[in-house]
């Protein structure tokens, strides 16, 4: 029960020390989104700003690529160092290229303006 308790703590003190990046606007955040999907090798059809609830910013994006390259593209949104959260996400086959054809939302909160 002690090793239990002594986990449980070690693994709360490690949570608290997690620090959370906030974007400074919203030109660094939709650059940031762009970036990873440019590294991996996926076409940006289009990005603009989302819908996004009380205290969010929300960017759009369409795109097409390899499936793989997408995938690999929702990890690195995951891991780009800012807080993100995905509120909508659609995936097809694009029939023209054979590729993936998606449309998804992202979201996060500015610095200094919070939730």
């Amino acid at each position: 029960k002690t090793r239990l308790i002594n986990a449980y703590n070690e693994t709360l003190a490690a949570i608290e020390r997690y620090e959370v990046n906030l974007p400074t606007n919203e030109v660094a955040f939709f650059s940031a989104v762009e970036r990873e999907l440019a590294r991996n090798g996926v076409q940006v059809n289009s990005i603009q700003p989302a819908k996004a609830g009380k205290g969010y910013r929300g960017v759009q994006v369409d795109f097409v690529g390899p499936y793989y390259s997408v995938l690999n593209v929702m990890a690195d949104w995951r891991s780009m160092g800012v807080a993100v959260r995905m509120a909508s996400l659609s995936l097809a086959k694009d029939s023209q290229s054979g590729m993936v054809k998606g449309t998804v939302v992202l979201e996060t909160v500015l610095a200094g303006e919070g939730a």
